[in-house]
């Protein structure tokens, strides 16, 4: 089952979604996993271990990879629409990871 980790920036910090997904991407690398950005909705994703959704929507097919990530920022509508993406993963009984990063 895919593993659902959500990276939330903390109040104060001065990084962006973008910025926090490529540390979580250069990590994954460094493990040598492979690893897709997903910053525009689509229905095809590239089919990798470890997928980052910077997208406002579920991902169709984000199950066929080993590990989803989700990064949050401050902003009060990413954040509302990331609640309601972790509610869809949580009611369908995926393992979810939350992150809070300075």
């Amino acid at each position: 089952m895919t593993r659902i980790d959500f990276y939330i920036l903390k109040a104060g910090s001065n990084k962006t979604r973008l910025s926090l997904a490529q540390l979580v991407e250069q990590k994954a690398l460094s493990q040598k996993k492979s690893v897709y950005i997903q910053q525009q909705t689509s229905r095809a994703t590239a089919q990798t271990d470890v997928l980052i959704n910077l997208t406002d929507e579920v991902l169709a097919n984000f199950s066929c990879h080993e590990r989803l990530v989700e990064c949050l920022c401050l902003d009060d509508v990413v954040r509302a629409l990331g609640r309601e993406r972790y509610r869809y993963y949580a009611e369908r009984g995926y393992p979810i990871h939350m992150h809070e990063i300075d």
